[in-house]
């Protein structure tokens, strides 16, 4: 059980870390409004983490209005 305990705090501090980086990086102009976020595969491979680490954060900016989900094109 102590196991599963640890996974997830470290799971959670994964998501909080990806979450404030990509806060940051529209915050500081690194990713203009406009523009198009890397996809999850990017996003993975540049915080080194799983995709859905990623799916699971970019559901928060969207809810804090920092990302807007669009269907592509």
């Amino acid at each position: 059980m102590g196991s599963v305990l640890a996974m997830k705090q470290r799971s959670d501090k994964l998501y909080r870390w990806v979450l404030t980086a990509i806060a940051a990086a529209i915050d500081q102009g690194r990713h203009p409004v406009g523009t198009r976020l890397p996809g999850k595969r990017g996003l993975a491979e540049a915080f080194a983490v799983s995709r859905p680490t990623v799916r699971d954060v970019m559901v928060a900016p969207e809810l804090r209005g920092l990302v807007v989900r669009r269907l592509r094109v």
